[in-house]
């Protein structure tokens, strides 16, 4: 008497869970559709994405209109490289049962790896409601959050063949000696490291050194101390900004550039897929981009800087347009960068030219509006500043422009200023024996 098996169900994240299984399975007919099933679940594991595609195409001959099966077969695909093909059997997957948790999973990063981050929204949206309980439910909505957070930021004007525009939207900060030294902290301790791993790293550091023609490039050091960017590797989530990129890189910044970075690397499953060296390869592509300069995303899904890796058995390279976004980067006149510009407008307020400090300020807030903060900071204390020297210069009509330029700007965030902003206008105001104005500007902004 044949005995049973349960239909398996593949979702990227539980890939691993179905390996377990594979050492109790028997043999089966070739027309058994289930266990047909099962040896694409095990292809699909060792990495055998278009052997696995085969078996889940026969398994849907046998069995058709199955959605278990046409989800299965979508998650091949997607893996070989086929995307439209993979799409269009995760949507029929879909149409057979709307309420399919792992469809709508594995049709999000089908949606994802095209570049439609609204509908891969939309689609991890569906599935976090279907299976709000799952175990990799949280490691979506980093994903969800990640993307949500790309939609927020305005589109960019990229040109055809590179995406320097996205890269310069917020800070144009650069490295300014070479080589820059690297330091790697040993891994080898943690769990899930893989000696493996180091070589990946090492290699892409060396993919951005040639990509960039010379403009680049990085020195490996045997200690922390004398390191520019430094490498860990970790197992603690709480450290990564967004699990969905795998690693992590924060960065000092000055006036002159970049100052130094700090690159982390997940050893857990940081997107809807398990870790692998070919995921690997990509995160440490994608994080040592970071760390060189490029602090911002292509809009590209098929460039490495892109805000998501792709699922696919193969190892990660740079894109042309990666490469032609690094070699201008570092070659090209790219501006000031708003840090630059900040501490100009700094040094004019000290000498006690106001315009021109506002001026930098100015220009500091349109250069990066991420970052315009600091530079709205200054500019609402150079106005102040500038209206206190006009009254002890005896000029008692032109302060108030400068009162209200800074109260407007204090309005579009309030912050430590404003106190001091309202009581020295309301004085102002009352050395030009303006009471009731000055009661009225008190009491609005109490």
């Amino acid at each position: 008497m044949k005995k049973q098996t349960k239909e398996k169900a593949l979702a990227p994240l539980l890939l691993l869970a179905y390996l377990s299984l594979a050492s109790s399975q028997i043999s089966y007919a070739d027309s058994d559709p289930v266990e047909i099933n099962n040896e694409g679940l095990n292809l699909l594991n060792a990495g055998h994405s278009a052997e696995a595609a085969a078996k889940f195409s026969k398994a849907i001959e046998l069995k058709p209109n199955d959605p278990l099966f046409e989800s299965n077969y979508g998650y091949a695909l997607l893996r070989s490289g086929k995307l439209e093909e993979a799409m269009s059997h995760l949507k029929k997957s879909l149409e057979l049962n709307p309420n399919f948790d792992l469809a709508w999973l594995n049709l999000g990063v089908a949606y994802q790896q095209k570049g439609e981050k609204q509908s891969a929204v939309n689609a991890l949206e569906r599935y976090l409601k279907l299976a709000a309980n799952d175990a990799q439910s949280q490691r979506i909505r980093a994903s969800l959050d990640l993307m949500k957070k790309e939609l927020r930021n305005s589109p960019v004007d990229n040109a055809r063949d590179d995406y320097l525009a996205s890269i310069t939207a917020n800070t144009k900060s650069r490295w300014q000696e070479m080589p820059i030294k690297v330091f790697i902290d040993d891994g080898s301790k943690l769990e899930g490291y893989k000696s493996e791993y180091l070589d990946l790293l090492k290699s892409a550091f060396n993919e951005w050194q040639a990509a960039s023609g010379g403009a680049v490039s990085y020195k490996f050091v045997d200690k922390s101390e004398p390191a520019d960017i430094k490498v860990d590797w970790t197992r603690d989530k709480s450290k990564i900004v967004s699990v969905a990129e795998g690693g992590d890189t924060s960065y000092e910044l000055d006036s002159k550039g970049i100052k130094a970075a700090h690159i982390q690397l997940l050893l857990l499953d940081p997107l809807p897929q398990k870790l692998s060296p070919q995921l690997m390869s990509w995160i440490t592509l994608h994080e040592i981009g970071h760390a060189t300069g490029l602090l911002g995303h292509s809009p590209d899904p098929g460039d490495v800087m892109y805000m998501n890796a792709r699922i696919t058995d193969d190892f990660a390279h740079l894109s042309e347009r990666d490469k032609a976004t690094i070699r201008k980067f570092y070659t090209e006149n790219l501006g000031k960068d708003w840090l630059a510009l900040n501490d100009e407008g700094i040094e004019a307020a000290k000498a006690g030219d106001y315009a021109l400090a506002l001026s930098k300020y100015q220009e500091a807030m349109k250069a990066s509006p991420k970052d315009s903060e600091i530079p709205r900071k200054n500019a609402i204390r150079s106005q102040y500043a500038w209206a206190v020297k006009l009254i002890k210069s005896g000029d008692l009509k032109t302060p108030e422009e400068h009162f209200k330029a800074a109260l407007r700007l204090e309005l579009e965030k309030r912050d430590e200023n404003m106190p001091l902003l309202i009581k020295s206008y309301a004085n102002y105001l009352r050395m030009l024996q303006r009471e009731k104005e000055a009661s009225a500007l008190e009491q609005k902004y109490h």
